[in-house]
């Protein structure tokens, strides 16, 4: 292979980020470990060329934590090189939904994970026209009683003429049901197109206050939205607010995408997100390949209204062992555990699910939010 001045330059930028990046992580990084590595059953759905990532947390104290996670025969396992190569693999490509359980003291998986068929069938199967099944999963507890898990995914229409946000619910004494999310209007003070317009809607971050479930639609500018968990209907709530360090990833780096779920820090007043950025303004030939490098931080919001942005911390790489730097990975859940304890679930190379432990007093401080 011939590497050329620029791919050596854009090799050089990774390893520095990289570099960095693991200096940023150090302090709070405390363990890392991958999920359900020995499962038969998605070892047989691995036979059948599907995979099994991007798992999102439900954590309660004293419960076990529950991991909802995509198996999908689109990924970069046994080396494939990009998305190209699973769609020439593949007359349809399908994700589904499933379900795990984690020791609430071990955090190991309990048992095996299983395939959430009925909560998957409610997605329309478009045969080998488009996607099917509802994609990368972010979990939230149902904002009023009793609390049920409800889950926030992508999924193509019928008519496959666009990717739209759904709402799917899992009461444990009925059926499964799933809601469009639709934004009813759009303020003409955002930057931002609107929705609309837009063919693709992903990486909505749901957060729940009070009794309401809220998402932020965008990270920077920082754009919220009520949802409406009957009808599906959203409304955009307060003026549009940028964050200077996340401006500056932006325009550096790529775009900052929602991540996982915010989990609300209550006695410091503040929400704590995870954002991934891919480094797009740096390597834009790389997209859609298992060499596309991922960043991610951290960054708080206010606990109450308008829910302003106070901090971000560095960029920085999940555990991803084998690659160095680091490459394809995505954070889909987090949860605190105890007084200094978070739990942050990734998929790495959409071929394996992992889950981290982070020390919170770390990593708030890397935000700039002392005790």
């Amino acid at each position: 292979m011939v590497i050329t001045p620029k791919k050596l330059t854009v090799r050089l930028l990774a390893i520095k980020l990289f570099s960095r990046e693991q200096a940023n992580k150090q302090s709070s990084l405390l363990t890392s470990h991958q999920l359900w590595p020995d499962s038969a059953p998605l070892a047989q759905l691995k036979e059948r060329n599907f995979s099994s990532f991007n798992p999102t947390l439900l954590h309660a104290a004293g419960r076990d934590t529950l991991a909802f996670f995509r198996v999908s025969n689109i990924h970069f396992c046994d080396g494939r090189e990009s998305w190209r190569d699973s769609v020439l693999a593949n007359p349809h490509i399908r994700s589904v939904v499933a379900l795990g359980r984690l020791d609430a003291s071990s955090l190991m998986p309990i048992g095996e994970p299983a395939v959430l068929d009925a909560a998957s069938a409610l997605f329309p199967a478009n045969g080998e026209r488009c996607p099917s099944g509802p994609e990368d999963a972010r979990a939230v507890w149902s904002p009023s009683e009793p609390h049920v898990p409800w889950l926030m995914v992508s999924g193509w229409s019928e008519d496959c003429s666009r990717a739209a946000t759904h709402l799917l619910k899992l009461p444990p004494e009925a059926p499964p049901s799933r809601v469009e999310l639709v934004v009813a209007h759009w303020s003409e003070g955002y930057s931002l197109a609107p929705p609309s317009s837009q063919r693709f809607q992903k990486n909505w971050a749901p957060f729940v206050y009070e009794e309401m479930l809220l998402v932020e639609y965008s990270i920077e500018p920082h754009v919220l939205l009520h949802v409406d968990g009957e009808t599906g209907r959203c409304v955009p709530l307060y003026e549009q607010t940028s964050h200077a360090p996340l401006a500056e990833v932006q325009r550096r780096v790529g775009r900052v995408s929602g991540g996982a779920p915010p989990v609300l820090l209550a006695s410091r007043g503040i929400y704590l997100g995870l954002a991934h950025a891919k480094a797009s303004e740096q390597m834009a030939q790389h997209t859609g390949t298992r060499r596309m490098v991922y960043h991610h931080l951290f960054y708080a919001f206010s606990a109450r209204p308008p829910f302003a942005l106070v901090g971000a911390g560095p960029l920085m790489s999940l555990p991803q062992p084998g690659a160095q730097p680091p490459t394809v990975q995505f954070a889909a859940g987090m949860a605190v555990r105890g007084d200094d304890e978070l739990l942050v679930s990734y998929g790495v190379l959409d071929c394996e699910m992992r889950l981290a432990r982070f020390s919170l007093e770390h990593v708030l401080r890397d935000i700039g939010i002392e005790s």
